[in-house]
């Protein structure tokens, strides 16, 4: 089974603030009060346009570009949120995680659990956080 997916995770209400800013993906909910919002094609168009890209990117991730850097500055403002990337083909892949807070990147390269233990998931009995929160259900990316 594959797991191909790059965006954010945070409280329901921190990421609803992407529409606000005009973002063309709507957040989807998860379990345990977070949500999801893809970065897909159309979000990095959109960021795109609101912030021009210089050069600088972290190139560890695939989008975690200027604009991406920029949108989770701006929404971590008012709350701790985890940017991710999950490549994996069968039990081979990799993932990695960025925590954000206070409008600054707290936390540069992490497990997804980490991350999110990091903006206070707390895994269920029997469960880490990804399950917890449900990523589980987020398989691809809605533009793939």
């Amino acid at each position: 089974m594959s797991h191909h997916v790059r965006g954010l995770v945070a409280s329901r209400p921190l990421l609803a603030r992407a529409v606000e800013l005009g973002l063309p993906e709507a957040p989807r909910d998860l379990d345990v009060g977070m949500a999801w919002l893809p970065v897909t094609e159309a979000v990095m168009t959109a960021l795109a346009q609101r912030t021009p890209e210089p050069a600088e990117a972290d190139v560890r991730f695939e989008r975690l570009g200027w604009g991406v850097l920029e949108l989770c500055a701006e929404l971590s403002r008012e709350g701790r949120l985890v940017y991710l990337e999950t490549e994996y083909f069968g039990q081979v892949g990799q993932q990695l995680a960025s925590v954000f807070e206070h409008g600054a990147r707290t936390i540069e390269t992490a497990t997804v659990n980490e991350a999110l233990r990091a903006i206070g998931v707390i895994a269920r009995a029997g469960e880490d956080e990804w399950d917890t929160v449900g990523l589980d259900t987020q398989r691809v990316m809605p533009d793939e």
